[in-house]
């Protein structure tokens, strides 16, 4: 039996993807799962108009990474999504998932992004529980997966990626043996002094089941490594 989005309090829905075609197959699932459906193809001009139109309207969305590749946008979905999140608006982000996206683009915002699908595995049951994931988090039930401790980032590497800035690093207590990318910005003013082989504690969701959930807020220069305080 499939879910009824109804249940979540969910009746009207709309979808915001560049691509007609794409919109029409999510709206399909939206439709298949008791909800009603809108495709919003264009005017993705101005962020806040979008956002402020959006929630007032409907009661969730369902929305593309990225908007420009058909029609002008001056932002991207993850951007968009996160704002959503201030307002505890359901959003569930629909993306790709290549490499650049995931560490930039994506990462940037991902404290305020509940739920990313990729596009190739979209489908009602995770449409379903992502909206369930949103409304659980906004009652601040928050999964072990999205919960951020404080933990250690050792740099191994800076470059820039389509004159988009990133550092590369090592979240021990996440994974010891893979190395995770994220935007500069994220590092505010420390991006300045930030090279490779410092150490740093952040915010981090270090449940993440994957490297694509993780987000990194609130850093802070390491101090010198103290064996009883759980970091080292």
């Amino acid at each position: 039996m499939i879910a009824n989005l109804n249940q979540l309090g969910i009746h009207k829905v709309a979808v915001v993807d560049d691509d007609p075609q794409n919109a029409e197959g999510l709206c399909i699932m939206v439709e298949t799962c008791g909800g009603k459906s809108f495709a919003i193809t264009n005017n993705f001009a101005d962020l806040d108009k979008l956002v402020n139109d959006i929630r007032k309207n409907y009661d969730g969305v369902l929305c593309d990474h990225r908007l420009g590749r058909r029609t002008e946008a001056a932002f991207t979905g993850a951007e968009a999504v996160a704002k959503w999140f201030d307002f505890k608006y359901p959003a569930i982000l629909v993306s790709e998932y290549n490499d650049f996206d995931t560490n930039t683009t994506i990462r940037r915002w991902r404290r305020k992004i509940p739920v990313s699908i990729s596009r190739d595995a979209f489908d009602i049951p995770r449409m379903f529980d992502g909206f369930e994931i949103c409304r659980s988090e906004f009652k601040n039930k928050i999964p072990s997966f999205r919960k951020p401790y404080r933990a250690m980032v050792r740099v191994v590497e800076l470059g820039t990626d389509s004159g988009v800035s990133f550092v590369e690093a090592f979240v021990p207590q996440w994974n010891p043996q893979k190395a995770v990318r994220f935007p500069a910005c994220l590092l505010g003013k420390l991006e300045e002094i930030v090279k490779p082989d410092m150490l740093f504690i952040a915010k981090i969701n270090i449940g993440a089941r994957n490297a694509e959930e993780l987000f990194f807020e609130e850093f802070e220069i390491a101090p010198e490594p103290d064996p009883n305080d759980g970091l080292a």
